[in-house]
């Protein structure tokens, strides 16, 4: 399905997903239809956002830091051909004892979402919401997109 875009789009961001095999990989695929258009209820409606996904397996544990994840995601990536990437693994992440859900790198455009850490129910919605906010910060930097006038009045 196809979403119309606004006449007016102003240009284009490529995201990319990257999952691990399974159930991370099935909610990446659907976020990637459903991505452009949150986005651009949420960050910008004048912006042709496009989302592909990929599926590779993260080889880690528990402990694997953003630092890390990018030398694993970056070979899954088009050359030169993204604005932001966000990794879902279905791996439980800690930092000692603690759950941890999202970690970014906004100097590599790259955020590592732990599918997990977001608990069992509703999960697939709150994979959207999170993954909406940390393509919403990464792009606003890396794209050099100021806030709508309707994101900036709130």
């Amino acid at each position: 399905m196809t979403d119309s875009l606004p006449a007016a789009a102003a240009h284009a961001v490529r995201i990319v997903l990257v999952a691990d095999p399974g159930v991370a990989a099935e909610i990446a695929q659907e976020l990637a239809d459903k991505l452009p258009r949150l986005l651009r209820r949420r960050v910008r409606a004048d912006v042709d956002w496009r989302v592909t996904a990929r599926t590779a397996p993260l080889v880690a544990d528990e402990q694997l830091d953003v630092s890390s994840a990018v030398d694993v995601v970056r070979p899954f990536l088009p050359e030169g051909d993204w604005d932001a990437a966000v990794f879902l693994t279905d791996l439980p992440r800690r930092a000692g004892l603690r759950p941890v859900s999202i970690e970014v790198s906004s100097a590599d455009r790259i955020a590592l979402v732990s599918l997990p850490a977001l608990g069992s129910w509703r999960m697939r919605q709150r994979a959207r919401h999170v993954v909406a906010d940390v393509v919403g910060m990464l792009t606003r930097e890396s794209a050099d997109l100021a806030p709508s006038p309707e994101e900036a009045a709130w």
